[in-house]
């Protein structure tokens, strides 16, 4: 996480108001490959719940209907999710997610999300049990007519060897998942499916303790040559590049493009520029029940592992003149 007591982060809302600092945690990092091949260390896959959705589905129903919202614009991706399935298989196939397929090449699969896009095959493992919170929301789920399916999860339901020989072992259940690293290696990360055979490598060199500060251009302006970092030692250090990566998610991208002049910043009063546009996080409102009748243990579970529905997400209803676009889909998770 990151080391509040040399560099914070700042936000603006409104954004006419001044700077102010902020405490989250956050990490900036970035890969460099030059003769080398790099990777990050200490991403939020390692401390999160490891929850595995894909979050394809887009949001077409509000938007080709004319129902567009004040102030929204239509996102213009570049790139469909056919194109990408090919990526989010193989990345499920090296992280060991766990889960089950609703829709296989177009046909839809008993018992898994009917309203996923279609996968090219199975997930490469089972899911995890059901807990008995699980069961009585999918009991009651289907009763309404509704799809409940097993959350896809990055914590391997059985012992599993990835597509580069890396052992990601079996999830015990202990429930230390949010905020933490996985002591028995059963979450899918960087750390137990991608290092134990990078580090055998002799082209990979990992540099720990390095916080990037900056992405540096060429004279034009127009290609990533080099970043600028600092080390263990405090000391800086450029380190040139054929390839970099910005991977400490939305909020350090974001903010790295700007500190680097990397394209135009987003302007909401003029309605100009692309970094920052559409900057958002998880929204997530949760509901705590009691019953007189039921005991749960929410202590004993795993990461990700829970029941959902997706029947009220995307294009699966409809929600004109709702006020809103897109939805989104209810859990009910144990453990993590």
């Amino acid at each position: 996480m990151q080391d509040l007591s040399r560099e914070t982060l700042t936000f603006r809302q409104p954004s006419e108001r001044d700077r102010a600092a902020d405490a989250p945690a956050g990490l900036v990092q970035a890969g460099r490959r030059r003769r080398r091949r790099a990777v990050q260390l200490g991403r939020r896959d390692v401390a999160l719940s490891a929850v595995g959705f894909r979050d394809a589905q887009p949001l077409r129903s509000a938007l080709r209907q004319g129902h567009i919202l004040r102030g929204l614009h239509e996102p213009r991706l570049g790139i469909s999710y056919n194109e990408l399935e090919p990526y989010y298989d193989r990345f499920e196939y090296c992280y060991g997610i766990s889960g089950k397929a609703g829709n296989i090449k177009g046909v839809l699969q008993p018992g898994g999300n009917p309203f996923e896009g279609a996968r090219s095959r199975e997930f490469p493992l089972p899911p995890h049990p059901v807990s008995h919170a699980g069961h009585l929301y999918s009991e009651a789920a289907k009763a309404m007519g509704y799809h409940p399916f097993p959350i896809p999860a990055a914590t391997a339901s059985r012992a599993y060897k990835n597509i580069y020989g890396s052992t990601i072992n079996g999830c015990v259940y202990c429930g230390f998942c949010s905020s933490h690293a996985c002591e028995m290696g059963a979450k899918g990360n960087v750390q137990s499916a991608v290092l134990p055979v990078l580090m055998g490598d002799k082209n990979f060199e990992l540099r720990t303790h390095a916080r990037v500060m900056k992405v540096n251009l060429d004279s034009s302006g127009k290609r990533a040559v080099s970043v600028t970092y600092v080390d263990a030692q405090g000391r800086e250090v450029e380190q040139p590049a054929e390839l970099i990566l910005l991977m400490s998610y939305v909020f350090g991208n974001v903010r790295l493009m700007m500190l680097s002049g990397i394209g135009e910043r987003y302007d909401p009063v003029a309605n100009r520029g692309v970094v920052g546009r559409n900057y958002a996080y998880q929204v997530v409102s949760h509901v705590n029940l009691n019953f007189e009748d039921k005991i749960f243990n929410q202590f004993m579970g795993a990461g990700g592992m829970g029941i959902s529905i997706d029947d009220f997400n995307g294009d699966n209803y409809d929600h004109a003149g709702l006020g809103f676009v897109g939805g989104g889909r209810t859990v009910v998770s144990t453990g993590g």
